[in-house]
């Protein structure tokens, strides 16, 4: 009865379509789950998503999940777990990548959610890369390493072009117990790709102080 009234006044609604969910729905509904748009680069060599990285930094492998168009379900969803204090939506979304895209996780020694600055933490109250790593890792068992550290603050880079974005991020990042890492896999993971350039800075940050080392990216949405 308690249940009832409660979701009488604070209804369950689907971050797609903004409908009432059922039960056994959760953060979707079956209509916006089926029409997801996902890419299936996690089985495409020289995918699009690898080929942002060529002629920059080494990557071994790179995809992303979903197509990130604007106004479209994946951004409602991602800006839900962004700027909506949805942070489980993160863990959600996690686990359905660990299914969906589950032979690119094989082999990864370590996830390595890109890093939130500790006063945007603060202002957020999470890091939404850190989400999407902890549902991965519950069901990749896959660990996740935080010694990447965001060293400089930055604003945001939403309204800003290739180059701006590039010149934001250089030298933004550190990682902390190179020698950890040294002969390992480590998967980078973000929300979005854009342009890159976070990304590429997280690579060249690790390399830096760690050059024997493989690294792969995961994101959640692609943005062409």
């Amino acid at each position: 009865m308690l249940h009832e009234i409660y979701n009488l006044f604070f209804p369950r609604l689907c971050l797609g379509c903004g409908c009432p969910l059922n039960e056994c729905e959760e953060f979707l509904c079956e209509h916006c789950k089926f029409d997801l748009p996902f890419t299936n680069y996690h089985s495409v060599r020289d995918n699009p998503v690898e080929q942002c990285f060529w002629g920059k930094v080494p990557v071994e492998r790179a995809t992303s999940m979903l197509y990130y168009h604007k106004k479209g379900i994946v951004q409602s969803v991602i800006h839900s777990l962004k700027y909506r204090q949805c942070p489980e939506v993160g863990n959600y979304l996690g686990v359905m990548a660990a299914h969906c895209c589950g032979d690119f996780f094989c082999g990864m020694d370590y996830l390595m959610p890109v890093p939130l600055h500790k006063k945007k933490i603060r202002q957020r109250g999470y890091n939404q890369s850190h989400r999407i790593a902890e549902g991965i890792a519950s069901v990749a068992g896959i660990a996740i390493s935080e010694d990447l550290k965001r060293v400089v603050y930055t604003a945001t880079q939403t309204h800003k072009d290739k180059f701006e974005r590039y010149e934001n991020t250089l030298h933004s990042f550190c990682l902390e117990n190179p020698q950890i890492y040294d002969g390992k896999h480590i998967l980078l993971i973000d929300d979005v790709l854009t342009t890159g350039s976070t990304l590429e800075s997280c690579v060249r940050a690790v390399l830096q102080v760690q050059p024997n080392v493989r690294i792969s990216v995961f994101t959640l949405g692609y943005a062409k």
